[in-house]
């Protein structure tokens, strides 16, 4: 573990998550420890989701915008997507992307869940 980060609310399930960052020294098996709040654990490589032809600007029918990714066949979005995005920033990793470019979201991925209603907007003033 190099850290924890600061804990956040996430009002559409009243949960308080803790982010952990955590490095390996070499890959290892990793898996759901908790199924009844992770369906899956997926290793994607970070040069994939930080392409800047793999982000976007997620839209929700209820007025939900945010970043998201789509890579390794994932659409990754709410709060993974909004953590990803801050990691990014924060350690420089982020490239330029066009917020401009809007993916709405798949009704697959959407069936039986609300939005995490957090201001992600591309249009924050840190970016």
């Amino acid at each position: 573990m190099i850290t924890t980060l600061p804990q956040v609310h996430v009002p559409v399930s009243s949960s308080v998550v803790t982010p952990v960052l955590a490095w390996w020294h070499a890959p290892s098996p990793v898996r759901v420890n908790s199924p009844a709040e992770v369906a899956r654990v997926e290793q994607v490589p970070l040069t994939e989701l930080l392409d800047p032809v793999n982000r976007f600007t997620v839209t929700h029918r209820v007025g939900y915008r945010g970043v998201g990714f789509e890579a390794s066949g994932l659409f990754v979005w709410g709060f993974t997507a909004a953590l990803i995005d801050r990691l990014a920033v924060l350690g420089g990793l982020e490239r330029p992307w066009d917020p401009h470019v809007t993916r709405p979201l798949p009704d697959r991925v959407s069936a039986g869940r609300a939005p995490m209603m957090l201001d992600q907007s591309p249009e924050r003033e840190d970016r």
